[in-house]
């Protein structure tokens, strides 16, 4: 069974394509529809991968998509207005090389600290349901915050200790 913390969101289904199967996806982020083993849809609560037979590029962030077993329109067009989602571990949520590759889902655990190393909480959890991912931190006072999972504002990484250093807006903290 796949579970919603396991997915990300990476853009949303818009009407049938013609009358053979295929589907417009629009794409949000900056991937390549081809590159994943499926491509998943929320189903009366249930989320369930679809298999690609065929895409093809339809715009700049937009594809077509045939998936296999849908051979005309009325059969796709339950996937309509859904949003589609991958399987984490098959996009990287970081694009910088000096990242070594990390995803958001490998800093749970961690400790971020402030730029003067002074802890601010543990991530205890991410959320990329909108286009800014955020880590989900539980300060020591039981309360939660967020802070934006974003290049610029991390300093260090000390994957041994598993500290997260990040230089944050000023402010934020107070929100």
């Amino acid at each position: 069974m796949i579970l919603f913390n396991q997915l990300i969101k990476i853009g949303y289904a818009l009407k049938p394509h013609g009358i053979n199967g295929e589907i417009t996806i629009v794409v949000e982020q900056d991937c390549e529809l081809q590159s994943f083993s499926c491509l998943i849809f929320e189903i009366d609560g249930i989320y369930v991968p679809f298999f690609a037979e065929n895409i093809r590029v339809k715009a700049k962030d937009s594809y077509l998509v045939k998936f296999k077993g849908f051979d005309s329109e009325i059969e796709v067009s339950d996937l309509s207005n859904h949003n589609v989602f991958v399987l984490k571990d098959e996009i990287e949520v970081f694009s910088d090389e000096s990242d070594e590759g990390m995803y958001a889902e490998d800093f749970i655990g961690y400790n971020i600290c402030d730029e003067n190393n002074v802890s601010i909480g543990e991530i205890i959890d991410f959320d990329d349901s909108t286009e800014n991912a955020l880590f989900i931190v539980q300060r020591s006072n039981d309360k939660i915050c967020y802070i934006p999972i974003a290049d610029d504002f991390i300093v260090d990484i000390d994957t041994k200790n598993k500290v997260l250093q990040m230089e944050l807006p000023e402010g934020l903290m107070n929100l």
